[in-house]
């Protein structure tokens, strides 16, 4: 395969992963621009009480939901800003972004991932699993 067949296979894959309320997410002012790296989409918001009740509105739309917070219980805070990456099954990363605000929404292939997250110098890695029409959220909680 040349490579502009493979890039026009590239650009209809993704297209197939593309929510079908990405249009209403357009136009919802509470929701940020969805973000396009590759084969995946994703949505990073949530800081005021807004944003984040949009945002969880949208999750339904969204295989993968990640929620960054510091603490536990009565003491947990949301976390605004983390570097964040996914890795899919062969170690291949396919994503490395940081968030602007404690909810990432993305759409991924059915498979299984490595979400790994960083705040304040402390690294964490979760396994998360992609299946359609299913809905996972990933806490990433750091400890007090």
């Amino acid at each position: 395969m040349n490579s502009f067949n493979r890039i026009l296979l590239s650009s209809a894959l993704s297209a197939m992963l593309v929510p079908a309320s990405l249009a209403w997410a357009a136009t919802n002012p509470d929701l940020r621009t969805a973000h396009v790296h590759g084969a995946v989409v994703y949505l990073s918001g949530g800081s005021n009480p807004t944003q984040a009740s949009a945002l969880r509105t949208e999750a339904a739309n969204y295989p993968l939901e990640l929620d960054f917070l510091w603490g536990r219980g009565a003491k947990e805070t949301p976390v605004t800003v983390a570097d964040w990456s996914i890795r899919n099954a062969a170690g291949h990363q396919l994503l490395d972004a940081s968030s602007s605000g404690p909810i990432v929404l993305a759409s991924l292939r059915d498979g299984r991932y490595t979400v790994t997250a960083r705040y304040e110098g402390t690294e964490l890695s979760r396994i998360a699993t992609v299946r359609k029409g299913m809905h996972d959220t990933v806490p990433m909680e750091w400890p007090q």
